[in-house]
């Protein structure tokens, strides 16, 4: 078989198909998921019209650090999840500028 695949950059966020049906994202308090890891997922996270929660909050001690981007990321994701009902950020900080 001489078909090649596509190479993917597992670096590289991309948009991702919509998806319509996920209602609940939870991902709080693990700690294999870096305060850059959050970043990737407030960037993506407009994509998931029906999500009525998300959890998004730190490992505790010490709170996970999201930075001005990640915020701001999510700051303009959130008015387009109309579903959303809550949002937990517990454990979280972020740059005194930002919020």
């Amino acid at each position: 078989n001489t078909e090649k695949k596509p190479s993917v950059d597992k670096g590289q966020t991309t948009a991702p198909h919509y998806n319509t049906t996920l209602q609940h994202l939870y991902f709080g308090w693990s700690r294999r998921v870096t305060g850059a890891g959050r970043g990737r997922v407030a960037q993506l996270i407009s994509a998931l019209p029906a999500l009525t929660r998300l959890d998004v909050s730190g490992n505790g001690h010490p709170r996970t650090h999201l930075s001005d981007t990640t915020a701001m990321a999510m700051a303009e994701a959130l008015p387009r999840l109309h579903t959303l009902k809550r949002l937990n950020l517990q454990s979280v900080s972020m740059e005194p500028a930002g919020f």
